[in-house]
Parts: C-alpha cells; structure tokens; sequence
C-alpha cells in the first residue's frame, strides 16, 4: 500500500496509521529472528524454560516413548501445518507481487507521482523474511511445549506475529478500504489490452532481482516443508527441557524473603 503513496496526508489519523504501520514492520523484521536467538541461546530466558542443548545426545524416538506423546503428536500437525501454510501463502503472495511490479513497472512510464518502487521491493522481501524466520521458531517454540494447551497458545502468538501486516487483520491500521484491490485485478487483466494504443505504456516484465528472490523464498520453504517435520520427528527435546519437579531447584532462591518467612512463622506458631 505504501509503495502507491509513500508520504501520508498531512493530517492527524494519516500519521498516526503510518507510525502504526511502520511500528507493524519493525515488529515483523525485529521479532521473529529475535524469538530464534532465545529460543537457540536461552538469552533472557527463565533457567524452567530454557532448551539445555548440551543435554542432546543425538536424534532418537525418545519422546515418543514418554507420557509426551500426544504433545508431541500435536506439534508435529500444526508444525506441517504452518510451514506447507507458509508456503502457499508465499507462492499466492509472490504471483500477486509479480503482477502488481507490472503493473507498477508499466504505469511507471507515465512518470507516476507520490510512488516508490523501493517500498514494493520492500514488501516483497519482508514476506519472505516473516515466513522465513517463523518456521523456525516455530520448531523450537512448539518443541518446548509441554502440553497441548501451551501448543496452542504458542502457535497463536505466532500466528499473530505472521497476520500481523495483513489488510483487516486484528490491528486497524490498514483496513480493506485502503487497498484497490479489486481496481488492479481490472487493470492487469485489461492493460495489455490498450496498451498497444497507447504510446505512454509499455509492456515489461516483474523486477528480475526481486522474482528471483521471491522464486529462491519458495525453493527454500518447500524444503522446510520437507525437512523440518522429519527433523522434529527424531528431536528429542524432552531430554533437553527440565523436568517440571525439578524446575524449582533451578530458581534462585531469594534467600532475604525465605528468611523473613521462617521467622514470621515461627512468630504465629508461638503465640
């Protein structure tokens, strides 16, 4: 949207909705390499949850055999799930960016104002970026479930984090008002029509740089698609994560406060 008019109104609720979407693409680009990095290195992470990777021992059906199963079992779907999800939807994406760069391309030689070329190419590989990182953390971050019920509320933060910059998604940003959508699907199937009887439009191709970054995305995904459920298949990660007895040995204990709690009940059980 912002590659059609780059620079807002200069009024209060189109400012506002720019800093919002620009929020939305620091968030998308930020966020999920930064859930990877904790998620693999246990920075800023809880000692309960962290994944122990020195604990591996090799891949094995370990968690299969335990009382995991249905968790794990249930992982494995929504992991399938997500990575063949993310790479239909970046195959449908790339087609629609690839008729719109045309388009863009085409009414470009009428020296179109208000419009940025780069902030299309922008788009394009912030798709592919979200998709990207989000199959991994999806690995590590269902991996780590314990139950069924953190796999579901773990998929739908992530879930979250992936519809984020989708037009009539949950923030209100960009509604589907704001989109011509319906008005561009006329025009790339009617342009070529006129085209020839208009001196100012020519017919080109989508970006090369950009259709080989998009095409190399779905490559990329497809073996995600493939590789990543066999690999969480053999992962044990239940022989990486604490056991929930224990996971209170591995908390500090605020030795100051346990004081004050032993001698206060010593005080009650006195009088």
């Amino acid at each position: 949207m912002a590659a059609f008019k780059p620079f807002p109104a200069c009024t209060f609720p189109a400012l506002t909705r720019r800093v919002g979407f620009w929020c939305i693409v620091a968030i998308q680009l930020f966020g999920p390499p930064l859930v990877f990095y904790q998620m693999e290195t246990g920075r800023s992470v809880p000692d309960p949850d962290k994944i122990h990777w020195e604990n591996f021992q090799g891949l094995s059906v370990q968690d299969w055999q335990s009382e995991f199963r249905s968790t794990k079992l249930m992982s494995l779907l929504f992991l399938f799930c997500f990575c063949i999800n993310g790479l239909f939807v970046h195959m449908d994406e790339a087609r629609s960016w690839k008729k719109i760069d045309v388009l863009f391309r085409e009414l470009n030689q009428c020296e179109l104002h208000d419009t940025s070329e780069i902030l299309l190419k922008v788009g394009a590989f912030m798709n592919g970026w979200v998709i990207f990182w989000l199959c991994l953390d999806t690995f590590l971050v269902l991996g780590a479930s314990e139950t069924v019920k953190d796999v579901l509320l773990d998929l739908l933060g992530l879930m979250f984090l992936y519809n984020l910059d989708d037009i009539g998604e949950d923030l209100g940003f960009v509604n589907e008002d704001d989109w011509p959508g319906l008005q561009l699907a006329w025009l790339y199937k009617n342009i070529h029509v006129y085209s020839s009887e208009i001196d100012d439009v020519e017919e080109l191709n989508p970006d090369v740089c950009c259709s080989l970054f998009l095409d190399a995305g779905r490559i990329l995904l497809t073996l995600f698609a493939t590789v990543l459920p066999i690999l969480f298949i053999f992962t044990p990660f239940q022989e990486m994560i604490p056991d929930p007895l224990f996971e209170g040995l591995l908390v500090k204990p605020d030795l100051e406060q346990l004081v004050k709690e032993i001698v206060k009940n010593m005080t009650h059980a006195e009088l």
